[in-house]
């Protein structure tokens, strides 16, 4: 049996099956790209320009996490929004340890 962690959920499988379970009290990527946004006035528009990327991408990649909380975000992008947010890469992509980065 495997398991994997995607956004906030686990994925176990063995030879037959996989199940996606989630993580109480783990927020899901979505959720983080959300508290970036807020973290930038609210604007979609002004995470986007601090990101190097247009609002419609960001809008986008929003609403595809919205209708699948699994869905692959490249990691270019997301390391992009991470240094624009200045927030860690590693909490951004996966929720790991806390937004705030040593060498902001």
């Amino acid at each position: 049996m495997s398991i994997t962690v995607v956004n906030d959920l686990v994925r176990s499988s063995d030879n037959h099956t996989t199940r996606l379970v989630k993580i109480p009290g783990m927020a899901g990527l979505r959720e983080r790209l959300l508290d970036l946004v807020e973290r930038a006035g609210g604007s979609q528009r002004e995470l986007s320009r601090r990101a190097g990327l247009t609002e419609v991408h960001v809008g986008q990649i929003i609403r595809r996490l919205e209708k699948d909380p699994a869905a692959r975000i490249e990691q270019p992008t997301l390391d992009a929004i991470a240094r624009g947010a200045k927030v860690s890469g590693a909490w951004l992509s996966h929720g790991v340890g806390t937004p705030d980065r040593d060498d902001v």
